[in-house]
């Protein structure tokens, strides 16, 4: 993981199996929240959500300035998940 010299939250870039990479950021405990949400839970949401929120940088077809959307998560490939 790499850190950085504003105390932000470490990162790291990996290569999914499609090609494409990601760069995620380390879990908070608000990403905890989104995760256990009961709500989003029964409407099998809460993976999507995570994925939008974590996902810093990427160079997925569906990315927007190199993020992605709840809607966009969506669209990721099963095994790049």
């Amino acid at each position: 993981m790499a850190t950085n010299q504003e105390n932000l939250p470490q990162t790291l870039k990996f290569t999914l199996p499609s090609g494409y990479y990601v760069v995620i950021r380390e879990m908070n405990g608000e990403d905890d929240d989104i995760l256990s949400n009961k709500h989003d839970q029964q409407n099998l949401e809460h993976h999507t959500n995570f994925l939008s929120t974590i996902i810093v940088d990427t160079n997925l077809p569906m990315n927007i300035n190199g993020k992605i959307t709840k809607e966009a998560a969506l669209e990721i490939l099963l095994n790049d998940k």
